[in-house]
């Protein structure tokens, strides 16, 4: 089965981005701020994550980089705000796509589906 870590600091939207991830068949592995996120990519080895910009301890720009350089990960980032310049901050930590809340769940299951194919060209 293959397992995404979700990176996301608001208990609402973990829980609804869980359920979303669960029901399409994957495992998902939570964490809810930066070395939280850290400890667990690096106990679970999961195969993608999907992590929020806005972090406490940090930002997901940050986490991108560091789960890219540590384990390979393809990363989809998510954000709330709007800000153009997000986009090229995205490319430069790494990430797989940059997603703006709120997203339709399909766009985020195709996204997230693209960049766990292309794993190993990406990484």
């Amino acid at each position: 089965m293959t397992r995404i870590l979700l990176v996301e600091d608001s208990k609402h939207l973990s829980k609804a981005f869980t359920i979303r991830l669960e029901h399409a068949g994957y495992a998902v592995v939570t964490a809810t701020h930066v070395d939280e996120a850290l400890a667990k990519a690096l106990a679970e080895r999961p195969d993608a994550a999907i992590v929020d910009v806005g972090l406490p301890g940090g930002n997901g720009f940050e986490l991108t980089t560091r789960l890219r350089e540590r384990l390979g990960l393809p990363v989809v980032l998510a954000t709330a705000n709007r800000d153009p310049s997000l986009q090229s901050r995205a490319e430069r930590s790494g990430a797989f796509a940059l997603l703006s809340k709120p997203f339709d769940a399909t766009v985020l299951l195709e996204t997230l589906a693209q960049a766990i194919s292309i794993a190993p060209a990406f990484s």
